[in-house]
């Protein structure tokens, strides 16, 4: 899901590592590190086994290259959020 660089803040998910999304991750091609992604807290474990060398990591999505810069708790898919989700990447 591709969102804003206020997507966050706006609705009030804070970090479980890391940080979220910023005004300036919101150009074209990605801030001035480049493309950045959030994982959710269940792919962080499942995948990553909640290392916290995980944050600045490179993850390919559609071999597109992202940073990582955030593990979150709630999965959120679109604007309705499901508290301790199972399921995502």
């Amino acid at each position: 899901m591709w969102t804003s660089g206020s997507y966050f803040e706006v609705l009030a998910v804070r970090p479980v590592l890391g940080r979220t999304f910023q005004v300036a991750d919101d150009a074209r091609g990605g801030g001035p590190n480049g493309a950045v992604a959030v994982i959710s807290y269940p792919c962080w474990q499942r995948r990553f086994g909640g290392s916290t060398d995980v944050i600045g990591q490179s993850i390919v999505v559609e071999r597109v290259p992202f940073t990582m810069v955030l593990a979150r708790v709630a999965l959120l898919v679109g604007l309705g959020v499901a508290i301790g989700g199972a399921a995502s990447l």
